[in-house]
């Protein structure tokens, strides 16, 4: 029973572990509501940690949201946290690349 538990853990937690925080603790500076034209969305930051720094940007795409709805909750949440100067945090479900986000979360 404990291996088929271990087991389940690894198979369930693989899309947990995957891809990395882009930036945590950061304030949002400058929002672009699309880049080149296509359904994408940048943010640049400053302040925080992780790999992918303010001057760099960091880009949410539609393809790697997974659906509209996911794109478009992360990008009102991005203006949200831009108009209310809170602190964010930006995950990349794929790898540690600055250009694949699509989660982000705010907080005070």
């Amino acid at each position: 029973m404990k291996k088929i538990l271990i087991l389940i853990f690894i198979v369930f937690s693989q899309n947990a572990l995957s891809g990395t925080y882009l930036i945590s603790d950061a304030k949002i500076i400058r929002i672009s509501s699309t880049s080149s034209n296509l359904d994408e969305f940048m943010i640049w930051t400053t302040g925080g940690s992780g790999p992918c720094p303010g001057n760099e940007g960091i880009k949410f795409t539609l393809v790697d949201s997974g659906s509209p709805e996911v794109f478009n909750k992360a990008y009102s949440m991005a203006l949200a946290a831009f108009a209310g100067d809170f602190v964010v945090r930006v995950h990349n479900y794929h790898d540690s690349t600055c250009n694949r986000a699509s989660y982000i979360d705010i907080k005070r």
